[in-house]
């Protein structure tokens, strides 16, 4: 596509915002800088205010839960951990704090939850 050229995007959301006036090629591109910014505004915030492993979500963690349940609190799969020697019939989660050490292990017997660690 041209650089002369206006996407959908630029058309819809000028006109939603300007009716009444003719836009020019850099009126459309302010706009989408101007909505990009905010948009990746809006994201970051939202990154920010949620942390993937904390201690409120372990206290809610509870043996003999499905992992259905864990992965609703926890707001993840989480990432499948084999230990040596570990039954077959086992699978353990980790759940890992981003610029932290802090993590949740959850071992499942049989698709329940068989134990719960926390490691500060």
């Amino acid at each position: 596509m041209g650089n002369n050229r206006l996407s959908l995007w630029h058309f819809v959301t000028f006109t939603a915002l300007f009716p009444s006036q003719r836009a020019t090629m850099a009126q459309h591109n302010r706009l989408t800088y101007l909505g990009s910014l905010i948009f990746a505004s809006l994201l970051l915030i939202s990154c920010q205010n949620k942390e993937l492993v904390s201690q409120e979500k372990y206290k809610q963690l509870k043996l003999d839960m499905s992992y259905e349940d864990v992965k609703k609190i926890m707001g993840s799969p989480g990432k499948v951990k084999k230990f040596p020697g570990q039954p077959s019939t086992e699978t353990t989660y980790v759940w890992k704090q981003k610029n932290s050490s802090y993590r949740i292990l959850v071992t499942l017997k049989d698709g329940k939850v068989g134990s719960l660690v926390d490691i500060k």
